[in-house]
């Protein structure tokens, strides 16, 4: 894809672009805030809740283009335009989070 802009810097119509391009997955309210490691694994985009710690660990799970700290957990402030939400999974596999 073509993405070559920080994700701060993305507009409205640049986030709606996107969920046509990078797999998007759906998050229900319930889950909107809370543990970022079980979320991805429940919705398919780690394989497990180790691989998702284990990629924690090596700086390999991002989160809005920030790597992802131990026990990181997703917060209201996370959502863009309250709606959006990027996760890139190694160097280029990502993921965009809508609710």
């Amino acid at each position: 894809s073509g993405f070559t802009r920080a994700v701060g810097e993305l507009t409205r119509e640049d986030w709606e672009a996107l969920a046509g391009t990078v797999p998007t997955i759906p998050v229900p309210a319930e889950q909107a805030e809370g543990d970022l490691v079980e979320l991805l694994s429940a919705h398919g985009v780690l394989a497990s809740k180790s691989e998702g710690r284990r990629l924690v660990a090596q700086g390999g799970l991002y989160v809005n283009d920030a790597a992802a700290p131990e026990g990181r957990h997703l917060e209201a402030g996370d959502w863009h335009f309250d709606r959006w939400y990027m996760v890139r999974k190694g160097k280029k596999q990502r993921f965009l989070l809508t609710r």
